[in-house]
């Protein structure tokens, strides 16, 4: 007998005929030590001051590719501020020069947070135009978002 393991952290795209012969193992979501371990392990030479990744764990969306691209932006930040310890003020800093947000949400998903809360049954062509985005982008993203 022959074993296949595939992998998708968009089953959506996948086709149903597809689907239909396969089993669905699901995977527990991260846990913040664990993001935390990933973000020390990609940041090289950098040490992290006491209270700084308990902060940054909730912009990571439980997304291991998440914390290696923030500590690529802390190391970067370092670099150019010749640091080799990252504290809780330039953490408030590096949010600010990239405009993180709370629980790492983007200015498009709080747009459509807001649009969704104002309209009761809003289309999908309503939000595009309310976000001023074509109605494929719109939708990408937004059940992107929604099915997370």
């Amino acid at each position: 007998m022959l074993t296949f393991i595939f992998a998708s952290t968009h089953p959506n795209k996948l086709s149903k005929a597809f689907i239909d012969r396969l089993m669905r193992v699901e995977l527990e979501d991260y846990k913040p030590q664990h993001l935390i371990s990933i973000l020390k392990q990609n940041l090289d030479k950098i040490d992290l001051d006491a209270g700084v990744a308990p902060e940054i764990v909730p912009t990571l969306r439980d997304n291991p590719r998440q914390a290696v691209r923030m500590a690529q932006n802390i190391h970067l930040y370092c670099k150019k501020e010749n640091k080799r310890k990252f504290r809780i003020e330039d953490w408030g800093s590096l949010k600010k020069s990239l405009n993180i947000k709370p629980l790492g949400l983007t200015e498009t998903e709080i747009k459509d947070l807001r649009i969704l809360s104002q309209c009761n049954g809003a289309t999908l062509t309503h939000i595009s135009s309310k976000l001023c985005l074509d109605s494929s982008t719109t939708r990408n993203d937004t059940e992107a978002y929604l099915l997370n």
